[in-house]
């Protein structure tokens, strides 16, 4: 992992954690370090907007994810998190460093990329000294932001919406709490005859972001004139301490992938602040793309299933971005209620099997979200403890194929059958809770249309395999990663061609097409 900067973020930049990467990162072990070093979001809502922070606020907008409690049927087990960036990104580093696989180089910076086939070949440069050094690697993965080097290098270009809104932001020091009067806040929308433009907190004590409409090169005593008069308060002490002049763009790159090269992040999508999409996007990018990476290099994968990468998240890069160009233009009170996208996005196609259901009826498909385990989707949450503190969701977490069923015992031979011969495969029983529910419990619960279902490693649903046989023990077909297990016992190439990759000692091989396969923690 190669990084420009000497370190991690020392701005707040991005403040949003969303509920859907606060699930990846419970996955993590990351959910409560977190929250640790997040703003309390006991009662505070999601945007305060009026003339002046001083002043009366004349509009008040709850969100649907930063929330000061779980409502009862809330569809997840984890909440949004208003995390500043500077203060994420050494949690996530020492989560990397902790992993014994991974090597982190700060002060070097991607000079060139050169894709030879069966390798790609990387020339970095050390920006303190000068000195250059050549890496090479199976495949990589450029997350180098916006102004892309990876991108640029391999001539893939950008399509959406470009610079149709310019705004400044400051990040500045000042004791607000003589204007704020107690109150607490997520935004806050100024709008007076001398200023307008959102206030934000940046967690850490008397830090604040400022974004305005005022062009770049405005002088730092003007800044704290145009602070003053959203604050309300003349004589106000500021420190700026940083401002940064930005275009608003909502942009997708036309490949995520070019031979062994990946995009992912703010390389592979732009997203304006609107629905604050751009983080969560590259967070996801991540969960979608590691999987299936350490499927093909631990070999229990072909090649191809890194292909369902783009074909799942480009799409949905199209749709956020969209969004966020249209939640920024309507608003930033739009911003407040996006649960649907969050959480009730769908591949259109991808490393999973359609079952032919359609997707669940809403009113607005961006503000509702109704929970499914219709292949392409994240998986329901649903309690599965009196004490509320193991979700469905954690059954994902094990880095394997998870098979969740109600009748475990027609599926051992096969899971069986998967492992020894390589495929990280496990059944799971899904058991009625405790107590009086039990008597009313559906198995899969309302949300799941059949008894069996796969899935990706931490939680989109692969497939609804059809139900064992009986009396053999063996499913007729079970679909394992990008694999499929076929009575009495072969596995299939599901990706590339159709050839047997795996005789699992029977005499009877078919050789048949599978359409068939899906991240973690998505119906496959």
């Amino acid at each position: 992992m190669v990084e420009r900067r000497l370190g991690t973020s020392v701005r707040p930049r991005a403040t949003g954690v969303n509920v859907r990467s606060m699930e990846i990162f419970r996955g993590l072990g990351l959910e409560e370090q977190i929250r640790s070093v997040s703003l309390a979001g006991d009662g505070v809502p999601f945007l305060l907007a009026g003339e002046t922070v001083a002043g009366p606020a004349r509009t008040r907008v709850e969100s649907d994810q930063y929330l000061s409690a779980m409502p009862p049927g809330w569809p997840s087990p984890a909440q949004a998190c208003w995390c500043a960036q500077d203060q994420l990104e050494p949690l996530l580093l020492a989560a990397a460093q902790a992993c014994a696989s991974t090597a982190l180089r700060f002060g070097a910076e991607l000079v060139s990329v050169t894709d030879n086939g069966d390798q790609v070949r990387a020339v970095l440069r050390d920006t303190g000294t000068g000195d250059t050094q050549m890496v090479e690697a199976a495949y990589l993965v450029g997350a180098d932001g916006v102004h892309s080097t990876v991108r640029e290098q391999l001539g893939i270009g950008a399509r959406g919406q470009e610079a149709f809104a310019s705004e400044l932001t400051i990040l500045f020091r000042a004791d607000l709490e003589p204007a704020l009067h107690g109150r607490r806040f997520f935004l806050y929308r100024i709008e007076n005859g001398e200023v307008s433009g959102i206030l934000r907190p940046a967690r850490t004590s008397g830090r604040w972001l400022f974004g305005t409409p005022a062009p770049a090169g405005t002088t730092p005593g003007r800044c704290a004139e145009l602070l003053r008069a959203a604050v309300g308060d003349p004589g106000l002490d500021v420190e700026i301490i940083a401002t940064g002049a930005w275009q608003a763009a909502a942009l997708v790159a036309d490949a995520f992938i070019q031979g062994r090269v990946v995009l992912a992040g703010d390389s592979a999508h732009q997203h304006t602040p609107g629905g604050g999409f751009g983080l969560n996007m590259g967070i996801g990018d991540a969960h979608n793309l590691a999987w299936k990476l350490a499927a093909v290099l631990d070999g229990w994968a072909g090649p191809g299933l890194l292909g369902t990468y783009e074909t799942e998240r480009r799409p949905l890069a199209q749709l956020t971005t969209k969004l966020s160009a249209e939640r920024l233009q309507a608003g930033v009170a739009r911003s407040a209620r996006i649960l649907g996208v969050v959480l009730g996005a769908e591949y259109q196609a991808g490393a999973f099997v359609p079952d032919g259901s359609p997707p669940p009826a809403t009113t607005d498909p961006v503000t509702d979200y109704r929970p499914c385990a219709r292949p392409g989707h994240r998986a329901p949450h649903l309690w599965l403890d009196p004490g509320r503190t193991i979700s469905t969701l954690d059954l994902f977490n094990t880095g394997e194929l998870t098979l969740l069923t109600a009748e475990p015992g027609a599926w051992q031979a096969a899971a069986t059958a998967a492992v020894d011969n390589g495929i990280p495969l496990h059944v799971q029983e899904l058991r009625a809770p405790p107590g009086p529910a039990a008597t009313r419990w559906n198995p899969m619960g309302p949300s799941w249309s059949a008894p069996t279902v796969m899935w990706r490693p931490a939680g989109p649903a692969h497939r609804h395999p059809r139900r064992p046989p009986s009396p053999s023990p063996w499913p007729a077909s079970c679909v394992i990663g990008d694999l499929e297990l076929r009575a009495p016992g072969t596995l299939y190439e599901r990706l590339g061609s159709a050839r047997p990759i795996i005789s699992l000692a029977t005499p009877r091989l078919r050789r048949t097409e599978v359409a068939a396969s899906s991240d973690r923690g998505y119906v496959t």
